[in-house]
């Protein structure tokens, strides 16, 4: 985004600023840098808020990532489960028609 265009937004709507989701936990952390320079903590409570709110997020999607690491380790050891599986019956076909012929 332009500066220019960034900065007519936060003079035209500066309590909005603070409160847009999507937003990366280090531009948050800019902001509260900027916060400490100016001395201004009024919205230093949202910029918390939302810092928690990120760092949940990122907790979820590395515990989601795992369990997706997790089923895909269980699928490789079930397929390799399934073709032994298959191995033995074909065997076991193969006996069985000796067997009758």
């Amino acid at each position: 985004m332009n500066n220019e265009v960034q900065k007519r937004i936060d003079d035209e709507l500066p309590e909005q600023r603070y409160i847009y989701p999507g937003r990366l936990l280090c531009t948050i952390l800019d902001e509260m840098r900027e916060l400490l320079k100016t001395l201004n903590f009024a919205p230093m409570l949202s910029l918390i808020e939302e810092v928690q709110v990120v760092a949940n997020r990122m907790e979820s999607a590395i515990d989601m990532n795992k369990s997706i690491i997790a089923l895909h380790n269980e699928i490789h050891e079930l397929k390799q489960i399934r073709k032994k599986l298959r191995e033995e019956c074909e065997q076991l076909i193969k006996e069985s028609q000796e067997l009758k012929g």
